[in-house]
């Protein structure tokens, strides 16, 4: 009797595996931690360029931070800027709103009595989502810069070529 459960038990798992393959897995794309790298080194130096001293971080869908870097004479508050503006990009911004920056967020949702971002979520220019075609893989965010967004841009742009 156990026998038989056991090998009903291992049959019923076998077409679970089955019909889950059969439907096929999701594939995720991941932006490599060098690419990461790259691209809050380019965007930290195209405002240093300006003049300007900013931090950026890049994060993965998850809100895990991949890579950052505060660039010289940029305050301690601008790694959590840039966090904020990388969060509500990969967070609201493209997956729930489909756009592509926070710029954009900070338009849609005017600064009016009683509205706040969500916990941990700048809507202000800086954050920008990086994409692999049309699959989000991540965003990047810069602060201390009312220019951040065109930092960060210049992040992305070091690299897009390079994410397929």
């Amino acid at each position: 009797m156990r026998a038989s459960r056991t090998l009903l038990l291992a049959g019923a798992s076998l077409l679970v595996v089955a019909s889950a393959h059969a439907e096929g897995l999701p594939t995720v794309h991941r932006l490599p931690a060098a690419l990461a790298l790259e691209a809050v080194g380019e965007a930290v130096a195209a405002c240093a360029r300006d003049g300007l001293h900013v931090s950026a971080i890049v994060l993965d869908t998850d809100a895990i931070e991949i890579a950052s870097l505060r660039g010289d004479g940029a305050g301690v508050h601008t790694l959590w800027t840039a966090r904020a503006k990388a969060l509500a990009a990969v967070s609201l911004a493209a997956p729930v709103l489909n756009l592509d920056t926070t710029g954009q967020l900070a338009e849609l949702f005017p600064q009016q009595n009683g509205f706040q971002a969500p916990a941990g979520m700048l809507f202000s220019a800086g954050g920008i989502v990086i994409k692999t075609g049309d699959e989000v893989i991540g965003a990047i965010g810069v602060g201390g810069s009312r220019n951040a967004e065109k930092c960060a841009q210049a992040g992305v742009d070091k690299i897009k070529d390079r994410l397929r």
